[in-house]
């Protein structure tokens, strides 16, 4: 071969070469671009998504705990656990009194955030839930007790007075404990 032959196929070959190069560099960036947009547009989403239900976390908990502290106004303006501590005292003087007759009538509705979200309440911090789901327990046996036709309806003896008492109080304490998370 000659050396302007030699030349000239050279020439042909790094041309040829180049093209293939270049085609293969627009096939990734275009590829990198199209991963690129997926990624942004998947944690994007995410982030969106993540956001939302930490937003409705803090509303249910919110909702829920203000239920608590409206439940605790009325509790303490019915003096429903100054009440329990007059029978109990009463119960002790008179020892021959086996019972005594109380009741209260209380609506199913008492607790309707709580019972129109409990579904919802693995959303909420679990410190908090576990204080909103015992409070509700505990005050959902007191409200079993002392409803129209509840467990007191024939009388509160002084063992089931002691039992919702000590309830009550649990009940109250939890929720002062929760009104510092509003």
């Amino acid at each position: 071969m000659s050396p302007e032959e030699l030349s000239l196929v050279l020439i042909a070959l790094s041309k040829q070469s180049s093209v293939q190069s270049n085609e293969w560099i627009t096939l990734i960036a275009a590829l990198g671009g199209a991963l690129t947009t997926a990624l942004c547009g998947g944690l994007m989403s995410y982030q969106i998504e993540y956001s939302k239900q930490k937003r409705t976390a803090k509303c249910l908990a919110a909702s829920l705990i203000l239920e608590i502290l409206a439940l605790k106004t009325v509790i303490e303006q019915r003096q429903y656990v100054e009440s329990f501590e007059r029978v109990i005292s009463y119960l002790r003087a008179n020892p021959d009194a086996e019972s005594v007759p109380y009741q209260a009538d209380i609506p199913e509705h008492y607790s309707r955030i709580y019972q129109g979200q409990c579904h919802n309440i693995g959303l909420i911090e679990k410190d908090i839930a576990i204080k909103i789901i015992s409070f509700h327990q505990l005050l959902d046996a007191i409200v079993q007790d002392i409803k129209l036709g509840g467990t007191f309806s024939d009388g509160m003896t002084l063992e089931g007075a002691e039992e919702d008492f000590r309830m009550f109080t649990e009940a109250m304490k939890i929720a002062k404990e929760l009104e510092s998370h509003i």
